[in-house]
């Protein structure tokens, strides 16, 4: 119902994370990668690091659509 806005809303996110906000040199983004998939081989990391962020995804929208928000543009 809402995939539209919730794609523009996370790549904002996204775009924030990974350029707006520095600590200690790093964006909350690398924090993130680096704390939890950067012991993997780089490929399966990458793909966790996918599908953590394809669940992410569905658990908000699914959130949204229980409490029948529905935005549009």
């Amino acid at each position: 119902m809402n995939p539209l806005i919730i794609f523009i809303i996370f790549q904002l996110l996204l775009d924030i994370l990974k350029i707006r906000i520095i600590i200690d040199g790093n964006t909350p983004y690398q924090l993130f990668y680096d704390t939890c998939f950067s012991w993997m081989v780089p490929e399966i990391g990458t793909a966790i690091y996918g599908l953590f962020y394809a669940i992410f995804y569905f658990f908000v929208s699914w959130i949204l659509y229980r409490k029948k928000i529905f935005l549009t543009l």
